[in-house]
């Protein structure tokens, strides 16, 4: 599916991880899953991400998602790199707890240089991934979420303690995207509709439309309802409140039309999910 990658020490539906060694390059755009980490092994290599050029090293950190025009230009013969691939789903679900604002910065600075303390703890994460994904059992997916989770927030502290995420600019049209994503964290547990959202940034239900399929190639109501199955699914794993109670403090007018939805998006029944206690 990804061609750069041989994928071969981990493959499930929606998550790859691996090391590769990269030889060959044919300067042609990559075929890319929805979200992509690299961390540099070893070697150089000179990258492009929409047009723009990075000097990527050992230790550097790479994060593009599906819509980038990635391009390697060349690379030494002993460029490796570290790779966790996501689907949308996993994505999702990593970026759950995550601040906005961190990926409102690797938009549009997909290229990251680690502090000393920082790249200390990214080799002993990546050691630790092989030993969790193989010892985990049938919680090897949630353990990966969380490991990524972690690494994730310490990024953004260490993207804070620079200031680089605060002189991150946008536009107007970049800053009601990404107030429309903290507005769906505030309240996903209450609202469900365009509209709802649409007024509370003062635009039309149209608009709003528009601007989230230019900057995250995803409709208003998709976006909210991913993350009100995330919460759903939180609350199953991580309480032991009845779907009854769950229906009520998820605004769902009954349990069934809350059971009718989860599975609708999921696949899977509500009971089927918390029975199976997996992320």
């Amino acid at each position: 599916m990804f061609p750069l990658f041989n994928i071969t020490e981990q493959s499930t539906n929606d998550y790859w991880i691996g090391n590769h060694t990269i030889q060959q390059h044919d300067h042609a755009p990559l075929q890319l899953p929805y979200a992509n980490l690299w961390i540099c092994q070893s070697g150089t290599a000179k990258i492009s991400v929409n047009f723009k050029q990075y000097d990527y090293q050992q230790g550097d950190i790479l994060f593009v998602s599906d819509d980038s025009i990635v391009i390697i230009h060349q690379c030494s013969s002993d460029f490796s790199v570290f790779f966790c691939l996501m689907a949308r789903s996993f994505a999702s679900e990593v970026a759950y707890v995550l601040p906005s604002d961190l990926f409102s910065y690797l938009r549009d600075h997909p290229h990251f240089k680690p502090n000393h303390d920082y790249l200390s703890f990214m080799q002993n994460w990546i050691q630790q991934i092989s030993f969790l994904t193989q010892n985990s059992g049938n919680y090897a997916r949630t353990t990966l979420c969380n490991h990524l989770q972690n690494f994730f927030l310490i990024m953004a502290k260490q993207a804070k303690d620079l200031k680089i995420i605060e002189s991150t600019k946008h536009n107007r049209k970049e800053m009601i995207c990404w107030q429309f994503w903290e507005l769906i964290h505030q309240h996903c547990h209450r609202e469900r509709a365009v509209a709802f959202y649409a007024k509370l940034l003062s635009i039309t239900p149209y608009y709003l439309s528009q601007l989230t399929q230019d900057l995250f190639n995803d409709a208003p109501k998709t976006l909210i309802d991913r993350q009100v199955i995330l919460e759903i699914k939180r609350q199953l794993t991580q309480t032991k409140q009845s779907i009854e109670a769950i229906a009520d403090t998820m605004n769902f007018n009954d349990p069934s039309y809350l059971c009718r939805y989860f599975k609708r998006h999921t696949g899977i029944s509500l009971s089927q999910y918390r029975k199976t206690g997996l992320m």
